[in-house]
Parts: structure tokens; sequence; C-alpha cells
């Protein structure tokens, strides 16, 4: 739940009248799955969770350091297309399987994933693997 200026003020301002911590005014105010889901980002003991580390680690099973380790293993750049991009690689995984199969400049996760669910796939691959027929010019 994204909290504006003035309720931050006013949180703020409770605290300092009534002398309590943060996490009794989250207990008072917001019921507890609220709290959770607030929380989920900050809850990496060596500092605070990026959303896109949030996504790996619960949505792939992949920590920081296992992302880091991707990372080294591809040299920073894309699986397909071999552009240099560090960072900010998308984890490509199987929709069927759930498992992840490397890491992807965006423009070719987006790719693999509109052909992966193309029903003429197989037709598309076909046609790029025949031989090429040019007329006689």
């Amino acid at each position: 739940m994204a909290r504006t200026g003035s309720e931050r003020n006013r949180k703020y301002l409770y605290l300092l009248k009534h002398d309590i911590t943060p996490d009794e005014y989250e207990e008072m105010f917001y019921p507890e799955e609220n709290r959770i889901r607030h929380r989920k980002y900050t809850l990496n003991p060596g500092g605070r969770m990026t959303n896109q580390e949030y996504c790996r680690k619960y949505k792939y099973e992949i920590t920081p350091e296992i992302f880091e380790d991707l990372i080294a293993k591809q040299g920073g750049r894309c699986a397909i297309c071999g552009i240099k991009n560090g960072n900010k690689l998308d984890v490509d995984h199987s929709h069927e399987t759930g498992k992840v199969r490397g890491l992807l400049c965006h423009s070719c996760n987006v790719r693999i994933g509109k052909f992966e669910h193309n029903p003429l796939s197989e037709k598309m691959l076909l046609y790029l693997n025949m031989t090429l027929i040019t007329p006689n010019t």
C-alpha cells in the first residue's frame, strides 16, 4: 500500500507524540495482511530488497547471489543475441515447467515468449530452415 506524503507526516507526528515504535504503529492501524505485503521488500537481512530481487526470489527462487552467478556464467550477456546488458537481464523460464533457462535481454525475452506461445511456431521454424529459392534473373 503506497503512502502519500501527508500519511507519512501523520505517522511521524503520531510516533513522536505517543512515543511508540513504527512496528507498534503498524500493528495499531494496519491489518496483518497489509503489514506483510508492505514489508515484503524489506525482509532481506542484508538490506532493502528491490522489487526485481523480490520477484526473482519468490517467482523463480533466484536469490541475488544466484543471479550474480548466472550473470557471471553468461559473461553479462544475453544468452541469445549476446548483447552485454549486465544486471538488466531478464530471467527466461519455461511457462510449462517453471524452470529457469537462462538470462535474456528484454527484447529477446519478449520475442521468445511470443514465439513460444504461437501455434504456428513449428511451421515458422520449418519455413526458416527451408532452402531459399531465388528466381533466376
